[in-house]
């Protein structure tokens, strides 16, 4: 496989033990934008790399990255889904992906062998993906929920509603369930 190649293995063995439960214990969104920094630091800083060592550092900064955009990405993603859509979601977000490397292979094999339009490609979905979780998407309403944060979760509720022009969702009175299980043990209501 050779060393570059090794190089994002490495970083994907060392990050599948570390972001994984960092996203459980801080957050779906901060792991989320700090992985998608560093595979735009990668992506950019191996267009730049005249080094071996150094494009396979960034290599392995990328391989480290993957299990933030992959998997607590995706689950950041499915926290904001209806449950019964969850397959479908899933299903698309494959085929999506699937087919964007498929047509990126053809377009590299039978239209341009340069290789830098697919990186620049790379970098503007990056791009894109980190400007949106910075400035757009909250933090998941389901981990606030989990960490019995229920003001900051029906914040957010209401702000997806806002977000898509939703009127169901405008009340600041409403308990969750566990938050009602809390409060009437609170105040003794509870056997």
């Amino acid at each position: 496989m050779g060393l570059l190649g090794s190089s994002y293995f490495v970083g994907i063995l060392i990050a599948m033990i570390i972001i994984p439960q960092l996203s459980d214990s801080y957050g779906r969104r901060h792991i989320f934008i700090f992985t998608m920094a560093i595979t735009l630091i990668s992506e950019v800083g191996l267009i730049f790399s005249h080094s071996m060592n150094l494009s396979a550092l960034y290599m392995v900064l990328l391989g480290f990255a993957f299990p933030g955009k992959n998997i607590v990405g995706l689950n950041y993603l499915l926290e904001f889904t209806p449950l019964r859509l969850h397959t479908k979601f899933v299903t698309t977000k494959m085929v999506c992906e699937c087919l964007i490397l498929y047509l990126m292979s053809k377009g590299y094999e039978q239209v341009s062998r340069h290789w830098l339009w697919i990186q620049l490609l790379g970098i503007a979905g990056t791009s894109i993906a980190l400007l949106a979780s910075v400035f757009i998407i909250p933090e998941s309403p389901k981990f606030l929920y989990i960490k019995k944060r229920f003001d900051e979760s029906r914040k957010v509720l209401q702000y997806i509603a806002w977000f898509n022009q939703s009127h169901y969702f405008n009340n600041d009175d409403f308990l969750f369930d566990t938050e009602f299980e809390i409060k009437t043990k609170k105040l003794g209501l509870q056997n």
